[in-house]
């Protein structure tokens, strides 16, 4: 297939005009956001967790590309006749569907995968949507179904076209992966299409590029879509930094028998773990929780953490701590942080950090010309709209809120 009937094959359509994106624009894009999100947003420990869940432990960036690639192949399925039609028949196939039985053909016969590998795979990209296929799903399917061998040698060009333009990536040796691996994979994938999918980071216009002109800019656009979104802002910081030098009330009385502890216990952590602290209200329990969370971000590069409370009261009480804490240790950064319960929009000093998140958006970032001028009006911690969906509030950076979030 040449060029030309690839980009035939439409995988978007815009919401306020009849515009179509083509299939392999949104296959790069979903892609060109993962990599994004790896770059930007995974810490040291989760580049490394995939590495090693791939057989590539001492080469981490080696899985770059290959997940890339793997989260671009989410939405091949919708290349078969039934979703191309302009008049859609009745009960359709899902796409989802689609995709993994195509994702499992051309992983396995095309690409050498090893079966089990490439049955995985299929079922987490076509599960993008949340729901998984299963085998009888996919064993159901019959060729004719979705186009026999044409609309299958479409799917593998899509396929070929894809990892030429982002740079062909080795074949992994491995049999499967472990469950918890494939699931972390599963939510990476949805995440990166959602943001692939919205039209204020991919707008329309631009079908009629050429795909490697199109490669660069979906490239471009995906960095910028997560530095829009807040994900980007900060970074961990360089060293720890001593209980005192976080809390102004140990500084003024020193801190007590519990911190001591902690801080001791802090100095010989060298992997994230649990640590229980049990001790009477008032012991400190909230500045030593604080303080491990801090030390494990500089020593370990790990990002952000999440306060867990029994209510909604609590959840509030804790929110305006975590606030005060953030906004004294990232004083140069633009953190977000975010109240997660179901009356969270009740919230005044929610709602402020909301507030503060657009007008950052207006007169731009901190450290810029225009940002600096305004500086003085600005909180640098601020409640990023794009979290503020269902399904999305955990994964900013910092949040507070109810145990059963």
């Amino acid at each position: 297939m040449d060029e030309k009937q690839i980009l035939e094959i439409w995988g978007k359509t815009a919401k306020s005009s009849d515009a179509r994106r083509p299939l392999l624009f949104h296959m790069l894009d979903t892609a060109h956001v993962a990599d994004a999100l790896w770059q930007k947003v995974l810490q040291r420990d989760g580049r490394a967790y995939y590495a090693r869940a791939l057989g590539w432990a001492h080469d981490p960036e080696k899985s770059r590309n290959l997940i890339a690639f793997w989260a671009g192949l989410h939405d091949i399925g919708k290349a078969f006749p039934q979703f191309q039609k302009p008049n859609r028949v009745p009960n359709p196939l899902k796409h989802g569907q689609v995709s993994a039985v195509a994702v499992l053909c051309i992983l396995e016969k095309d690409l050498g995968y090893q079966t089990e590998l490439a049955r995985q795979l299929a079922t987490v990209l076509g599960g993008h949507h949340g729901l998984f296929p299963r085998s009888a799903d996919l064993q159901g399917i019959d060729p004719s179904q979705i186009g026999g061998p044409c609309w299958a040698e479409k799917r593998v060009a899509l396929a070929r076209c894809l990892q030429q333009l982002l740079g062909k990536s080795p074949t992994p040796s491995i049999d499967c992966l472990d469950q918890p691996v494939a699931m972390a994979l599963a939510g990476l994938v949805s995440v990166a299409d959602w943001i692939a999918s919205n039209e204020e980071f991919f707008p329309f216009g631009d079908e009629s590029l050429e795909t490697s002109e199109y490669a660069q800019r979906s490239r471009e656009r995906a960095l910028k879509a997560i530095e829009s979104l807040r994900w980007s802002g900060w970074t961990p910081p360089d060293a720890p930094e001593d209980m005192t030098g976080l809390f102004p009330v140990v500084r003024r009385h020193g801190s007590n028998e519990l911190q001591r502890t902690v801080i001791e216990l802090a100095g010989r952590l060298q992997a994230p773990g649990l640590v229980i602290i049990e001790a009477p209200m008032g012991e400190g329990k909230t500045e030593a929780a604080m303080y491990l969370a801090d030390m494990w971000a500089a020593k370990l590069g790990q990002r952000g953490c999440y306060f867990a409370l029994p209510t909604q009261a609590t959840s509030n009480q804790m929110f305006g701590r975590v606030h005060e804490f953030l906004a004294a240790r990232y004083a140069d950064g633009a953190i977000t942080l975010m109240l997660l319960h179901g009356h969270a929009a009740l919230s005044a000093e929610f709602e402020t950090l909301k507030k503060n998140a657009a007008r950052l958006d207006r007169f731009g970032d901190i450290g810029s010309d225009e940002g600096e001028r305004d500086r003085a009006a600005f909180c640098n911690v601020l409640a990023a709209e794009w979290f503020t969906h269902r399904k999305r509030g955990l994964l900013a950076p910092f949040g507070v809120g109810t145990i059963d979030q």
